[in-house]
């Protein structure tokens, strides 16, 4: 927003003439951003989760079973990869999302040059 000196606001608009405030764009790529490395904080605690999810899974299992120490073996290697798996997800989700939203800066900037995206000029 901006102050005109007589002291009423208007609202500046994003490059491509939305009906957002430009702040209001700002505000939702930080949260977009914080929505991020929250996601990929998560990974140092499910990470461990899972080993201890199939360990002890494992070892209930072969008590109840008797078939010490197979079942905690596999059922440990099982939290092995989900962990593992989640990591490669987290982190290609955090990339996708990235990738996007430094997309979306560039468009927001070829239209701020008064370009579309077709290349060709807006004032036409």
């Amino acid at each position: 927003m901006v102050s005109s000196g007589n002291g009423r606001v208007s609202q500046e608009l994003t490059p491509h003439g939305s009906c957002y405030p430009l702040a209001m764009t700002k505000k939702r790529r930080w949260m977009r951003q914080a929505g991020s490395w929250a996601n990929l904080s998560i990974v140092g605690i499910q990470f461990p989760v899972a080993i201890a999810l199939g360990f002890f899974w494992g070892k209930w299992l072969d008590e109840h079973l008797g078939t010490w120490p197979w079942l905690t073996g596999v059922f440990s290697l099982f939290g092995i990869i989900a962990g593992f798996v989640n990591l490669f997800r987290i982190t290609a989700q955090a990339e996708r999302m990235e990738r996007l939203d430094a997309e979306r800066s560039a468009r927001e900037a070829g239209d701020a040059d008064g370009v579309d995206e077709r290349g060709e000029d807006a004032g036409r």
